[in-house]
């Protein structure tokens, strides 16, 4: 595994963040890239799943050295001088051993982070469903119209009815007759 490549942290959601957007304007750009991004998170999150795996080796390999080390009758009858020597006890001491604990978070941690990639480049492959789609929107002109959305354009109706009536309410007011004359 190369050592360069960083599992988890902030920057990593910040690199994430920058591949995973989409520049609507530079389409041909974008599909040139997608495989090499695509390819980029594949193999951080092949890389992730080794370490994933790794790490459950070493918790079953810690968990064989624990039970070598408590199967010794002398590390027994230290550890439990007054108790007989059962396969529920010995399993129990290895459950509980530090060591053996913190060999279970890490493969925990490890299997979230693989997780976490696989979700990434998974991601990474649906900007390549998304590129397809504003390609073929921008081949059919959508970009190309004005966009009004339906709310605008009856707020812009509602205030033109509503200046309109002003401006005839002035008007009226003003070619009102003198009294007395009709």
């Amino acid at each position: 595994m190369p050592e360069e490549i960083v599992f988890d942290g902030p920057e990593l959601a910040q690199e994430f963040d920058e591949d995973a957007s989409l520049d609507k304007l530079n389409l041909d750009i974008e599909w040139e890239e997608q495989p090499r991004t695509y390819k980029k998170w594949s193999d951080r999150w092949a890389y992730a799943n080794a370490a994933a795996e790794l790490a459950k080796e070493a918790v079953d390999q810690k968990a064989s050295e624990l039970d070598a080390e408590i199967r010794d009758p002398l590390t027994w009858g230290e550890n439990f001088p007054d108790k007989k020597m059962t396969e529920a006890g010995i399993s129990n001491w290895i459950k509980g051993h530090e060591e053996y604990r913190q060999a279970v978070i890490d493969r925990i941690e490890a299997t979230k982070v693989a997780n976490v990639r696989k979700g990434d480049m998974i991601a990474i492959g649906q900007k390549k469903d998304a590129i397809e789609g504003l390609t073929q929107l921008h081949g059919q002109q959508y970009f190309s119209k004005p966009y009004v959305p339906q709310a605008m354009k009856e707020e812009s109706e509602t205030k033109g009815r509503e200046a309109i009536t002003a401006q005839l309410n002035t008007s009226r007011r003003r070619r009102q007759p003198i009294q007395g004359q009709s």
